[in-house]
């Protein structure tokens, strides 16, 4: 994860801490405190880069299995 960018890892990092795996984009919206064209940015960085997905519309998750748990395992590193 050294190459993204610190809004990235924001993101990234709301995403595992949500207590479902298909996550809002509303809700990383109140997570983050940003409003939701801000998000977009980041959003499709991250889309692009193949780190998450979106199953349906104003819904994401990561695509790898189990990376969810990797980043909240390994939270002191990229918080």
């Amino acid at each position: 994860m050294q190459e993204l960018s610190p809004v990235d890892h924001s993101f990234v990092i709301a995403m595992a801490k949500a207590p479902t795996p298909v996550v809002t984009t509303a809700y990383l919206q109140q997570e983050l405190g940003k409003p939701k064209n801000y998000l977009s940015m980041y959003r499709k960085r991250l889309l692009d880069a193949q780190l998450i997905k979106s199953p349906a519309r104003g819904m994401l998750e990561f695509t790898l299995p189990y990376f969810k748990e990797y980043i909240l395992e390994n939270l002191k590193f990229y918080a």
